[in-house]
């Protein structure tokens, strides 16, 4: 696969991960080039010829953001981005750069199954970037909002599978009851102990 942005054609590795709304409004994948994973819009990747998907070791161009951005320079740059024309592609790869992803998150939330239903913003090392989406996540009607209550929603069904997998339980009162019976086993056993040791 080949993320086309304005600059250059970029190999990378679609994660299979459902494309999620990002701040600017657009469509987001998850993709992997260089060894980290980045969210692209969707629009501006492309079939790599022959066929290939997967990005090699070292793909040109592809570099971490030099430096993370201001809140003002990313509102700035998804405006940009959302207007469309002249600069519009440049902004949104920005956008994407920006989000930079925490890795350890990510390996997270693999492991926990709920990778699909993350949004950008909920794994970004970057504050401003999670600032200007949770912004833009504030205003009424977002389709980044409702995207949002849709993926936290399945993260706690996902919750509740694995509360039953492990056999938990979600009962306060039958979680309160286990706890205390637990805590007096366990005061009994300690005035058994202090009995022998002290007679």
């Amino acid at each position: 696969m080949i993320w086309r942005n304005a600059d250059s054609d970029i190999p990378v590795r679609f994660k299979q991960v459902e494309p999620q709304v990002g701040p600017d409004g657009r469509m987001y994948a998850r993709v992997e080039a260089n060894g980290r994973e980045s969210f692209v819009p969707a629009d501006e990747l492309v079939a790599a010829p022959g066929g290939a998907t997967s990005a090699p070791s070292a793909a040109p161009g592809a570099a971490a953001p030099a430096s993370m951005m201001s809140g003002a320079e990313l509102a700035q740059a998804a405006k940009k981005a959302a207007e469309g024309g002249m600069g519009s592609k440049a902004a949104t790869q920005t956008l994407a750069e920006q989000a930079a992803p925490n890795v350890k998150t990510l390996d997270a939330a693999k492991r926990l199954g709920i990778e699909d239903y993350l949004q950008p913003d909920h794994v970004t090392t970057n504050q401003a970037y999670r600032e200007l989406a949770q912004a833009v996540k504030s205003i009424p009607g977002s389709q980044a909002r409702s995207a949002e209550m849709a993926g936290l929603e399945k993260v706690g069904e996902r919750a509740s599978k694995l509360i039953d997998e492990i056999g938990g339980t979600s009962d306060v009162s039958a979680l309160d009851a286990s706890v205390r019976g637990r805590m007096q086993a366990t005061q009994a056993e300690l005035e058994q102990k202090a009995e022998q040791l002290y007679g």
